[in-house]
């Protein structure tokens, strides 16, 4: 099985960032083509006949995990994109250089045929909600670094 990443690894990279956006991407499960042998697994019979899936529905087993390759591969070398599932975190340390990341990232979705939800989507933010905590660049910028041993568990969280 495929890992999904940690939270606690995004905020291990967040020191300088200034600028979010976050990006929600649509039915991502159903962006994927299932594999031609796994179609007829898929099947469900109705009233109203047989039907296959032909792309990957909620509810399979691994399809989290299939996804998060998929995403992982399309971002693959982009350190300052964060997906998990089908949210994605752009991070940058400025405006301009946010900018150049976007541009980039769009590009990779487009390349990968990944379609994305402008309605849910936020661009150029110094504050985001992200896996249910609130990433803000303030924040951020007043924690204390730990001076201590015993201190770096809580600076971790």
């Amino acid at each position: 099985r495929y890992p999904l990443p940690h939270f606690h690894d995004l905020t291990a990279t967040l020191k300088g960032i200034t600028v979010f956006s976050k990006i929600d991407l649509v039915k991502a499960y159903n962006q994927i083509p299932m594999a031609k042998n796994d179609i007829p697994k898929t099947a469900i019979v109705t009233p109203f006949g047989l039907y296959e899936f032909l792309r990957m529905p909620f509810g399979l087993r691994n399809a989290a995990q299939t996804f998060q390759r998929f995403i992982d591969d399309a971002f693959r070398g982009l350190d300052y994109v964060h997906a998990y599932v089908d949210d994605c975190l752009i991070a940058s340390p400025d405006e301009e250089t946010h900018m150049k990341h976007l541009d980039i990232a769009f590009k990779r979705l487009q390349q990968y045929g990944i379609t994305i939800n402008i309605q849910k989507c936020q661009i150029g933010t110094t504050s985001s909600d992200f896996l249910g905590h609130t990433i803000d660049v303030a924040a951020i910028l007043e924690y204390p670094e730990p001076t201590t041993i015993k201190q770096l568990p809580s600076f971790q969280r």
